[in-house]
């Protein structure tokens, strides 16, 4: 760690509300200021993201967002998307309930035993009225 990053880490200790009240007073300036230098040092950033990624810590902050509320959508979205599906939840999602592709945009959250209980596939249709018949009363 450079003396620079730790005289840095010491100020911050020994003026924590200070700081903390400073970012909150300029925020629009600073996150405008942080877009600006995004866009003006793109490789640089990539490098440092992609670097930052395989550490420790970077590896235990993307744990932590995919176990989050907000992480656990995204992730599944991304899934869908993959697939060539869309994501479009009809419900809310609860615990013990697995997401039912309806069709091909839209999902249906409905218990793991009853999307479980008939086997199905969208790709072919096989099934599919049976399930969907059993999901659309979970809407």
């Amino acid at each position: 760690m450079g003396d620079r990053t730790e005289y840095k880490r010491k100020y911050y200790e020994a003026h924590k509300e200070e700081c903390k009240a400073y970012y909150v007073e300029h925020k629009e300036k600073i996150n405008a200021y942080s877009k600006q230098y995004a866009i003006n040092n793109k490789e640089k950033v990539v490098i440092y993201g992609s670097a930052y990624n395989k550490t420790p810590a970077g590896r235990a902050r993307a744990k932590r967002y995919l176990q989050s509320p907000k992480g656990i959508v995204a992730s599944k979205a991304s899934h869908a998307k993959r697939r060539q599906l869309g994501f479009i939840p009809m419900n809310e999602q609860q615990e013990e309930y697995e997401g039912h592709h309806v069709d091909e945009e839209h999902i249906v959250y409905i218990p793991k035993e009853v999307h479980r209980s008939i086997s199905h596939c969208l790709s072919t249709w096989r099934n599919m009225d049976a399930i969907n018949v059993l999901a659309l009363q979970y809407i």
